[in-house]
């Protein structure tokens, strides 16, 4: 079973927001296994000038950073020029998982 998130936002060159310079792409996947979390995957990109530079991020992020337009990007960016767009978050559970715990009868 996995859980992604994902946020986007939006960088501008002024504070009107009319000029959009770049893209930030937060994403992290959490990986679970008999019910416990095994690994977090966090990456990084950032767009502009249609290049783009992603990183694989140490740590893990709180849902709320994924879920809340007021938390601010973890980039050196003033905060008037980016603007929040959009979150996704998506939960896969393999469809062959056993429900049912089989050493309890």
């Amino acid at each position: 079973m996995y859980l992604a998130e994902e946020r986007l936002d939006y960088i501008y060159s002024d504070s009107t927001h009319t000029t959009r310079t770049a893209s930030h792409l937060a994403q992290q996947y959490r990986l679970y296994k008999a019910g416990l979390e095994i690994a977090n995957l966090s990456f990084s990109t950032f767009e502009y000038d249609h290049r783009n530079v992603t990183t694989l991020v140490e740590g893990l992020l709180d849902h709320d950073f994924f879920t809340q337009p007021s938390r601010h990007i973890p980039l050196p960016i003033d905060e008037k020029l980016a603007s929040y767009e959009t979150a996704f978050t998506f939960l896969y559970i393999n469809p062959n998982m056993p429900f049912e715990n089989e050493g309890n009868s």
